[in-house]
């Protein structure tokens, strides 16, 4: 967003008041076929009966330790579904080849309609992202729900670890397609839907493979007359939204922004968020790290409109949020995160700083989180610091060195013929933030001077054919860690120019992720190839034998030299 509001967008305000909201939401499809033995169950959204977790909000699992699932099964009888039977399911998301788990299920609760289920993830499950799928049969009639990239499997939960920032996509927004549509979104029109600059983040982010990501909103453009020329429905620019996200892969958590949460004449923008990715704030932990994430546009429906793109945290979710910060008081870190910049005055700013404020200053706040204004900054108040993220796909803020020329070039200046898709020759440009943290404190958090992000389109990962090699170019400035996944049917083998971190094997390919440092403005080469097999030990047992006969040969041949020498001296008294 931006601090002042465009001449079009005032313009259209009169035009909401005669035109109607085109597009409607799709029709409700069911999920279970009409037989006898299954009950019928009708399509609500992504999210059914599993409320947590969700592939928007995932579970970060340990080998060999429990998770918590969350059902939905108010509808039914309790006692009845309690004394069935549970199937937990694990498949590994996307992968070429798939891995499934069963896992035992070591206790059920019922609280507030929800079944809490306690599942074990076993010690040999491979390290990888998981589609979640949960069932339950009792006298022939079967309830099942599944959640793609929902839990995420790891060898250990880590003191020092790595987190993304992805904020400000902005799908099916016309201030994104102004951006350069032949390089933003590719040559094709319809590739519009699918924002090829939000694309190349979720490669990028991908191939950092960071512990987890965070998306802080925006990831629709909104209604009428935000999302000219397509005039796309609210449900359909979420159904995109949804569809990207589970392009990441890597455990990825969501809060809305202003744009998500946009009140139109036939959808409310925040139930269809709660449709498609969950609740719209919430907490979670990773090691003695403690986040909250939180609704920014916390405004009642008849305030949600385009025309007030500005931040505010309703009382119930302050009153929620400050009890959630008393819990949180021996937690190593504490990290905020919010669409808004909370820093942020005018039209655009958050209102209602003081208690927000008084809340970060009293818990010890070690970061806040934020996007919305579409560039990289950095302050610091007391020992909190507050960043500001970049956007990754949509036209960005120039207003610094810009103003005099006002609005038109803030929307228009990236819409200019360029040589490459992310020129750095600007202010602002595109990309994400990559956190670092050690042993409770922060390492790093900027690409360079004044808490700049990473760029995009100067990171790429190309692959041959049959996976066993891959070549990493890096344009950055600085070094960067990668991780990429080759696959190999050898049973001996090497990795030249990367580190191997775990494999697991499937259907006979062995599916090996190694780490790569990637120096500054260089290429590197990973590649597994076969060694020749080591010579086959000589079993132990044969060993023995080997030393036995012969320790029996000497002995043999010590007496039979003793006895002759025995007889010659008999021989030599005779004579």
């Amino acid at each position: 967003m931006y601090r002042t509001v465009s001449v079009g967008f005032l313009l259209s305000v009169s035009l909401l008041l005669f035109l109607p909201f085109l597009g409607s939401a799709a029709q409700d499809e069911t999920r279970l076929d009409q037989n006898d033995s299954h009950r019928i169950r009708t399509i609500e959204g992504p999210i059914n009966e599993i409320k947590f977790p969700l592939s928007s909000r995932p579970a970060i699992v340990q080998q060999g330790c429990p998770f918590q699932i969350k059902v939905d099964l108010s509808s039914l009888d309790e006692e009845l579904l309690n004394a069935g039977c549970w199937n937990v399911t694990l498949s590994t998301a996307y992968d070429e080849y798939v891995e499934s788990y069963i896992l035992p299920v070591s206790s059920i609760e019922v609280k507030g309609g929800l079944f809490n289920l306690e599942a074990m993830v076993p010690k040999e499950g491979s390290i990888d992202l998981y589609n979640l799928t949960v069932a339950v049969t009792r006298e022939g009639e079967t309830i099942e729900d599944s959640q793609p990239r929902a839990v995420s499997v790891v060898s250990k939960i880590k003191d020092s670890f790595t987190f993304i920032q992805v904020t400000d996509p902005h799908c099916w927004d016309i201030r994104t397609m102004l951006v350069s549509p032949g390089k933003t979104f590719g040559e094709k029109w319809e590739n519009f839907t699918k924002s090829e600059a939000y694309n190349e983040t979720i490669r990028e982010v991908n191939l950092i493979h960071p512990d987890f990501v965070l998306l802080t909103g925006d990831f629709i453009g909104g209604p009428f007359p935000i999302n000219i020329p397509s005039l796309k429905s609210l449900e359909d620019q979420y159904k995109t939204a949804y569809d990207l996200l589970q392009r990441f892969d890597v455990p990825a958590y969501l809060i809305p922004g202003n744009h998500d949460g946009y009140f139109s004449l036939s959808a409310d923008g925040l139930k269809l968020y709660e449709k498609y990715f969950g609740e719209l704030f919430y907490s979670f932990d990773y090691n003695d790290a403690h986040f909250v994430m939180l609704n920014s546009y916390d405004w009642p429906y008849l305030r949600r409109s385009f025309i007030n793109a500005g931040g505010k945290i309703g009382e119930d979710q302050l009153e929620w949020f400050e009890e959630n910060l008393e819990s949180a008081q021996k937690a190593g870190t504490v990290f905020v995160c919010l669409h808004h910049d909370s820093l942020e005055e005018g039209l655009h700013g958050f209102r209602g700083k003081d208690p927000f404020f008084d809340l970060i200053d009293r818990s010890n706040v070690t970061m806040v989180l934020a996007g919305h204004v579409h560039k990289d900054s950095e302050r610091a108040i007391n020992d909190t610091v507050f960043l500001t993220t970049t956007s990754c796909a949509t036209t960005l803020s120039y207003d610094r060195h810009l103003r005099i020329l006002g609005e038109v070039l803030n929307y228009l200046t990236l819409s200019f013929p360029r040589e490459e898709p992310n020129p750095l020759k600007y202010d602002q440009y595109w990309g994400f933030r990559q956190v670092k943290v050690k042993d409770n404190g922060i390492e790093s958090y900027a690409y360079g001077e004044g808490g700049r992000s990473i760029p995009t389109y100067r990171l790429s990962a190309n692959y041959s054919e049959g996976r066993e090699k891959a070549l990493i170019k890096s344009e950055l400035e600085n070094p960067l860690e990668v991780k990429v996944e080759l696959h190999t049917e050898d049973e001996n083998y090497r990795i030249i120019g990367g580190e191997m971190l775990w494999e697991r094997e499937v259907d006979g390919v062995k599916i090996l992720t190694c780490r790569v440092e990637v120096p500054p403005n260089e290429q590197v080469e990973v590649e597994v190839v076969e060694v020749a097999p080591m010579p086959k030990p000589v079993p132990l047992t044969l060993y023995r034998v080997i030393l036995l006969s012969s320790i029996a040969i000497v002995l043999l041949v010590y007496y039979l030299l003793k006895v002759r020498k025995r007889r010659m001296e008999g021989k030599k008294r005779e004579s």
